[in-house]
């Protein structure tokens, strides 16, 4: 096969939201990747996976990733909307069950993606704010939402340290 045929590598920066969209601020990870994907073009081109709350089943979606940014609501004792940045060993170490509202939690994702992937994972980052609301609606509180394009700046800072250029669409 000629090198014009070959397909296009499969991206290895990952950027996956996660989230419940009918809970207020628990969907701020889905309502990130969902604005990205609308608003931003990527190069080199990465993957950006609306995770929702598929829980283990994130697993095969994430396969291939070297470097993964989660975007998710953050239970702290941080007030509501403060833009919280775990970096790697931070969020390995700090972002589990019990910061986590999801039923798998970083170190979960990482053991079984080492277990099933030949180029495991090497690097993660968090981004997110603690919620303020969790009560039924598919918006974002005030506050979350007042502070939403500044978290969308900082995922996109997060982006850049790893060579990704980000520019608005058109």
């Amino acid at each position: 096969m000629s090198s014009s045929n070959q397909l296009q590598p499969t991206p290895e920066i990952f950027v996956l939201g996660v989230g419940n969209i009918l809970l207020g601020d628990e969907g701020l990870g889905v309502h990130a990747v969902r604005y990205l994907l609308e608003h931003f073009i990527f190069e080199p081109e990465i993957e950006i996976i609306d995770g929702g709350t598929m829980g283990m089943e994130l697993i095969g979606y994430i396969k291939g990733a070297q470097k993964l940014l989660l975007i998710d609501a953050i239970s702290s004792r941080e007030k509501p909307g403060t833009i919280l940045h775990f970096e790697h060993e931070d969020a390995i170490k700090n972002f589990n069950k019990d910061i986590s509202a999801h039923e798998i939690g970083i170190q979960d994702i990482l053991f079984i993606n080492s277990l099933s992937n030949d180029k495991p994972i090497n690097e993660v980052n968090v981004i997110g704010m603690p919620p303020e609301s969790l009560e039924p609606s598919l918006d974002l509180s005030k506050t979350l939402e007042e502070q939403f394009p500044a978290m969308i700046d900082e995922i996109i800072a997060q982006l850049s340290t790893w060579g990704i250029s980000v520019r608005k669409k058109d």
